[in-house]
């Protein structure tokens, strides 16, 4: 992987890979069994219907769920759906 360093100073090679380091500290290489699963029910959530129990809005408020979230923003970059900043 290029060091930043490699491209002049601001350079958009510079920039692009100062962005690739950072992906790459964030997203871990092997997920723990409970990190997978976590990604797991995060990314299973758009099977959930109102019949179902738990619910969404219960699981949405789980530990677990909110570790997905984190695994997967990390990894895919935010939900835009979400509404986040």
């Amino acid at each position: 992987m290029p060091s930043p360093a490699d491209f002049p100073l601001g350079s958009p090679q510079s920039r692009a890979a100062a962005r690739a380091l950072v992906v790459a500290r964030k997203t871990p290489h092997h997920l723990s069994q409970a990190d997978e699963d976590a990604l797991t029910i995060y990314c299973g959530m758009v099977y959930v219907d109102v019949r179902m129990t738990p619910s969404y809005e219960e699981i949405e408020r789980l530990d677990v769920y909110a570790r997905g979230a984190e695994l997967h923003d990390a990894r895919y970059g935010p939900n835009p759906s979400k509404g986040g900043d």
